[in-house]
């Protein structure tokens, strides 16, 4: 008897623990010395970036831009590297 309420307790819980869909970008906060110590390109105009945030992950770009690409008329920047490649993926998986 005990089992049959334990099994749609454990049924309930495991249907609503899985229902997280959020889509939101995880969002790593990295001090801007930490940032500064790798090879982020110096001078990129905020200003002239599409966004403020990388497209794939969401980490901001105030603090720094890893590496760009140029699409028509819209400069993208990007955190790492592998922000980067993963995005170039995305546009040829469309």
């Amino acid at each position: 008897m005990r089992y049959l309420l334990i099994i749609p307790a454990l049924a309930t819980a495991a249907l609503f623990s899985c229902t997280n869909s959020s889509k939101e970008p995880e969002h790593r906060e990295m001090p801007a010395e930490m940032m500064q110590k790798g090879d982020y390109l110096p001078g990129i105009d905020l200003n002239s970036l599409a966004s403020l945030h990388d497209s794939i992950c969401g980490m901001s770009l105030k603090d720094g831009v890893k590496d760009t690409m140029q699409l028509g008329d819209m400069l993208i920047g990007f955190c790492s590297k592998g922000c980067k490649k993963a995005y170039a993926a995305k546009l040829e998986n469309k």
